[in-house]
């Protein structure tokens, strides 16, 4: 509930996005208008295991200090002492040349003050058991972790941002840490996980009729940049590749549509327009 809220902007008055009762019934939610102007959301619990019940599910701390993800780890061992390093993934939602320094420095010391190994998924493409997983928001959709950290310099507003925000933190079926360096819009995050944690509910203004227009049209408008933008990203690949074929272009198209990993990773879309190539030729 927490992820969908933070993703929605629930929990803000300028909400990213909005549906209606049969919307929100559709994502599992009961839905509450009894309140003037407020909308209840509330649903069953989902329990992965008949002996676990997830408490404190997730967890907010502001401060991305490497001593700080140590420590977590740590008590996640205390707490988890049949945890194997592949039960972590520490995810950089940021894309900037900074993570990759950050990431360097962290390796170094879950190896040395943890004896753990590391395994840098922008690299590798896959999880292994015997080594934790870093990576950023391009290499982690698909995989589920006991216990995932997500780390962020602040709480963006841009909805790429905040539908990444919203995937990283369902990538853990026992609990999420989201790690922000920035107070900023972090108490209203904090007030509203309490909120959700108390209650075992989401408590949101419902939006008026013109800020709902103004939502939709925000959406339509992102949604038709998008794919301007990806079809440049395309044809970019296409020509780099050498691929000129209209026809091959669209089938290819149409298959990556159907592919669950980040369509703007160019180095995967570059891989499976190879691998498929002779097919549509």
């Amino acid at each position: 509930m927490f992820a969908h809220s933070v993703g929605l902007g629930l929990f803000e008055n300028q909400k990213l996005n909005w549906f209606e009762k049969d919307g929100w019934e559709n994502l599992g939610y009961k839905t509450d208008y009894s309140e003037k102007g407020y909308l209840y959301l509330t649903r069953l619990p989902i329990k992965r295991f008949e002996d676990i019940e997830a408490e404190n599910s997730i967890q907010i701390v502001d401060n991305t200090k490497i001593s700080n993800v140590i420590e977590i780890i740590k008590t996640l061992k205390v707490q988890n002492p049949t945890m194997v390093p592949g039960d972590i993934a520490i995810i950089l939602l940021d894309d900037n040349k900074d993570i990759y320094k950050y990431i360097d420095l962290l390796c170094i010391k879950i190896n040395s003050e943890l004896g753990y190994n590391v395994n840098r998924g922008y690299e590798s493409k896959s999880a292994t058991e015997d080594a934790i997983y870093i990576t950023n928001p391009n290499n982690v959709k698909g995989l589920e972790f006991p216990f995932v950290i997500c780390i962020t310099q602040r709480i963006q507003n841009s909805y790429r941002y905040r539908n990444s925000l919203y995937t990283m933190l369902t990538r853990s079926f026992l609990q999420s840490y989201l790690l922000v360096t920035s107070s900023e819009g972090l108490e209203i995050q904090k007030e509203g996980l309490a909120y959700i944690n108390e209650h075992r509910s989401v408590k949101t203004k419902i939006p008026t009729d013109d800020q709902r227009k103004n939502i939709q049209q925000t959406i339509l408008e992102l949604q038709a940049e998008q794919n301007e933008s990806y079809q440049d990203f395309l044809e970019t690949i296409f020509e780099e590749l050498g691929v000129v074929s209209k026809d091959v272009k669209e089938s290819l198209t149409k298959a990556l549509s159907n592919t669950k990993f980040d369509k703007f990773d160019k180095e995967l879309v570059t891989n499976f327009i190879n691998a498929n190539l002779m097919f549509y030729q």
